[in-house]
């Protein structure tokens, strides 16, 4: 969920511009109507406050000594969709980061822990959040979330401050079990998922786990969050995780 975006743009004029004005307004909007601007901007640079799960146009327009220019082409910027960065500070040493993208693999996990994790950036203790992560590269692994005070040194979902989904692989599919501070509650699948959706409802107070293709629901925690959580991750055998970006929640995170 996204509040705020950072606008960037470069003139290929060779006259050069004593200001800037952005507009923009939602997209679809009634032509004209709503339509708000910011101006006198000096530099090629604007952050601007917005609404979560919208969808905006930007146009920039050059001002000189001769008046303002046309509009340029449109911009769409959405603030749709769940979108974090992993913390590289909280990866356990076993973990190996993409420089490109949100995604980890361990070649083998260490003695020490069973299960090295990673953080996400804290999410807003408000409104629903989706994210999807590839699964197919791992065959034991962990997802769920933590609070920013949950003990680092205990494994994900084994303390009171971190909720998880253990995915542990059996001879016919996989068994996933949820944990918080011990075994919530367990189920077994025969269809293994590529990727597992993740839902964080801070509204209805849920945080539940989907076969992200079929819709399945793999498991829910109902608990009443009352801060800010790091989305978590965590390897149980070699292999790596992805983390996706989805525009919004599926219909059936709606229906469960």
């Amino acid at each position: 969920m996204w509040d705020s975006a950072t606008l960037r743009w470069s003139s290929a004029n060779q006259t050069p511009a004593h200001s800037y004005t952005l507009e923009y307004c939602r997209q679809y909007e009634v032509e004209g109507a709503g339509l708000r601007s910011i101006s006198g901007i000096r530099g090629c640079e604007q952050r601007v406050l917005l609404q979560p799960d919208e969808n905006y146009l930007f146009y920039i327009r050059a001002v000189n000594q001769a008046g303002a220019s046309e509009p340029s082409e449109a911009a769409l910027v959405s603030t749709k969709g769940t979108r974090f960065h992993l913390l590289k500070a909280s990866a356990h040493p076993a973990l190996e980061l993409s420089e490109d993208r949100p995604a980890l693999h361990c070649r083998a996990p260490p003695t020490d822990t069973p299960c090295p994790s990673i953080l996400g950036e804290l999410l807003p203790a408000k409104g629903r959040h989706y994210w999807e992560t590839l699964v197919s590269g791992s065959s034991a692994y962990r997802l769920g979330v933590a609070y920013d005070t949950a003990n680092r040194s205990s494994p994900l979902g084994e303390d009171a401050l971190s909720w998880c989904l253990q995915c542990i692989p059996t001879a016919a599919g996989c068994r996933y079990q949820l944990l918080h501070g011990d075994v919530q509650a367990s189920v077994c699948v025969m269809e293994t998922p590529e990727r597992v959706g993740t839902l964080l409802d801070y509204q209805l107070g849920r945080l539940s786990f989907y076969n992200a293709l079929s819709g399945q629901l793999l498991g829910s925690f109902c608990q009443r969050f009352t801060r800010p959580c790091h989305p978590a991750l965590g390897l149980e055998a070699p292999g790596g995780l992805e983390v996706g970006t989805v525009p919004e929640a599926p219909a059936f995170t709606r229906d469960s």
